[in-house]
């Protein structure tokens, strides 16, 4: 409904009507050697979902930036069953406030933020109650019982981009946070066979991330266009889980920069370095010393074009690794190293792109050869 040219409403209703099965058979053999089917671990699993989403929306348009005001009113409703007979039922409203703002100005300066909140739910293996048995050491059951709950976020983010200069920033800030989150609860047995289930508790979680970045680019002579950058990523967060009855915490702090530099001609050459240092802290509950995680990468992309469209390329990343606290301090350095040879086919289009290509692999043992025979696949590996 537009009442004028910078008022307008929106109203919209959905229904969702889903039907999701499971039909587990485990067989096993008794003390007579006979087959027979294993009760604990076959059973016929559903849940049905009825669901009603009812939106109503204002956007308004004040001093060049579009205002958005909104909530939802949401139904869930669900019923897991068993062979047919109910076992859990859940039927609830939720009232969701959302708010956004954006403003571009001459096509340079752009920035949008939303507030809001919205609802988590659990997908539909975390329901499923029949004893998944396939890692015996590690046990996951289901939980028929679980229910959804609410979560504030925010975002922000923007943008300056200098066509003239060629030259451009980014940010964003985002963060969510909610006093209650699904944990998960661990047991061990004698024989140290874990079990694992998913439960709804009374905690407080948060995530916030940040990044900044900026890049830069200059046209050398006729085909070739110089680019550099540089970005730094933080976060923080916080992580739940419980074993043995133990309640325990992970708090975590990281720093992520990159630098890149890059060069290419008119898409037939191209070269990229980068180097991104890692740095991250760990806090756990029940350790007094902090997990520190530093990591140094560097990588390099280099590609060429020589004829008929074939595209070879190399890439190689070099990566330091090294952790320090309670669990010892320990290194770890390697080098990846890959190589392809591409070639696109048929026809390429603005939207749509189909390509086929044909990959070759290589393997060499360096373990020496015993047997002074003609060896095959399988000797190969001997």
């Amino acid at each position: 409904i537009r009442v004028n040219k910078k008022i307008s409403f929106n109203l919209s209703s959905n229904y969702i009507l889903e039907n999701e099965k499971l039909s587990v058979n485990t067989y096993q053999r008794d003390s007579t050697e006979q087959i027979i089917i294993s009760n604990d671990l076959s059973g016929d699993f559903s849940i049905r979902y009825k669901n009603w989403l009812h939106n109503l929306g204002a956007n308004i348009e004040i001093l060049g930036a579009r205002l958005r005001l909104g909530v939802d009113l949401k139904q869930l409703n669900w019923e897991t069953q068993d062979s047919g007979k109910v076992i859990s039922n859940y039927s609830n409203w939720f009232v969701l406030p959302n708010i956004s703002i954006s403003k571009r100005i001459k096509r340079r300066y752009y920035y949008y933020a939303y507030v809001r909140r919205q609802v988590r739910t659990p997908n539909f293996n975390n329901f499923i109650f029949i004893r998944n048995n396939i890692q015996q050491t590690n046990i996951t059951l289901g939980n028929p019982n679980l229910r959804p709950y609410g979560e504030n976020s925010a975002y922000v983010s923007g943008n300056y981009n200098n066509e003239v200069k060629k030259y451009g920033i980014n940010f964003y800030l985002s963060g969510n946070f909610a006093d209650e989150l699904y944990l998960n609860r661990s047991t061990f047995d004698s024989l140290g066979v874990r079990t694992s289930m998913l439960e709804n508790t009374k905690r407080d979680n948060y995530n916030f991330y940040s990044s900044l970045s900026f890049n830069k680019s200059w046209v050398i002579k006729k085909d070739y266009q110089l680019r550099t950058g540089a970005s730094v990523n933080f976060s923080i967060g916080n992580s739940w889980f419980e074993n043995q009855m133990v309640l325990i915490e992970t708090k975590r702090r990281s720093m992520n920069p990159r630098v890149f530099l890059n060069i290419d001609n008119d898409e037939k050459f191209g070269i990229e370095l980068g180097y991104s240092p890692n740095y991250q802290i760990n806090t756990v509950s029940n350790f007094s010393e902090e997990q520190i995680a530093f990591n140094q990468g560097m990588d390099a992309d280099i590609w060429v074009k020589p004829i008929w469209g074939i595209m070879l390329e190399t890439k190689i990343n070099y990566n330091a690794v090294s952790n320090y606290g309670n669990i010892g301090n320990t290194s770890i350095i390697y080098t990846l190293w890959s190589a392809a040879i591409s070639k696109s086919f048929l026809i390429t289009e603005r939207i749509n792109v189909v390509t086929q290509y044909i990959m070759l692999s290589a393997s060499y043992n360096f373990n020496a050869f015993k047997k002074k025979r003609r060896g095959g696949l399988f000797d190969f590996w001997d």
